[in-house]
């Protein structure tokens, strides 16, 4: 059945339930009509099932943590990766990384700078600060240690 058809169903319904429903359900009958009608061409088996299919994606993504909680557990082996091998590694992994640090909520964050032995707390932006510094100082040392005038260029 296509949706412009279930919303000349509900209109009728609405029509004839008139006097004996409530103002409000009747004016919920016709607005659910209204709604369909927007997608007549639609049928109603396909837009239940992207009802159905949007509804279970913002639960996940509202869920404490959701899709986070992988993310947060990919950061800390990417962090772990990175302290192993920051010696090989450049600035832009730095960065790579920060950036989806910046997608996580503050809990999120919170729980991954604990996780990698950077704790950091405030706002948002403080703590991506914070853990972008502890990476690039972690970088700079090892870039440091690495340093001998004989690695210097002759002119």
């Amino acid at each position: 059945m296509k949706l412009g058809e279930m919303a000349d169903l509900l209109e009728g319904l609405a029509n004839t339930l008139e006097k004996h429903m409530g103002k409000t359900a009747v004016n919920d009958l016709r607005e659910v009509s209204k709604c369909f009608r927007k997608f007549s061409d639609d049928t109603v088996a396909r837009f239940c099932r992207r009802i159905n299919d949007a509804g279970q994606q913002r639960r996940r993504s509202t869920r404490t943590g959701g899709n986070q909680q992988e993310t947060v557990t990919r950061l800390v082996e990417q962090i772990a990766d990175f302290r192993s091998r920051h010696k090989e590694l450049d600035y832009q992994h730095i960065d790579t990384i920060i950036q989806q640090v910046r997608k996580l909520t503050n809990t999120n964050i919170k729980a991954l700078g604990q996780q990698v032995g950077c704790p950091v707390s405030g706002t948002k932006a403080a703590m991506v600060s914070r853990l972008e510094s502890w990476m690039r100082n972690l970088k700079m040392s090892a870039d440091q240690a690495d340093f001998t005038l004989s690695s210097m260029p002759v002119n």
